[in-house]
């Protein structure tokens, strides 16, 4: 379990997701009324980690995406 600032510093490579299965987003509402994709601080980089580590994974349903 991590964030996707707290995965950044990986080197590429160091980070195997070859048995990935599950991505889980907590979509807890912050007290500012807030999810994952509407705090400017975690929006893009969940996109990218998304997009660079799992799209494909997902679309080949081999992982499915969970929103919680």
């Amino acid at each position: 379990m991590a964030t996707c600032a707290r995965l950044k510093p990986f080197c590429p490579g160091a980070l195997h997701l070859d048995a990935l299965s599950l991505v889980v987003l907590d979509c807890w509402v912050d007290v500012k009324e807030r999810t994952l994709f509407e705090i400017p601080e975690v929006r893009g980089d969940l996109i990218h980690f998304l997009d660079d580590h799992c799209r494909e994974r997902i679309q080949a349903g081999k992982a499915r995406l969970v929103l919680y």
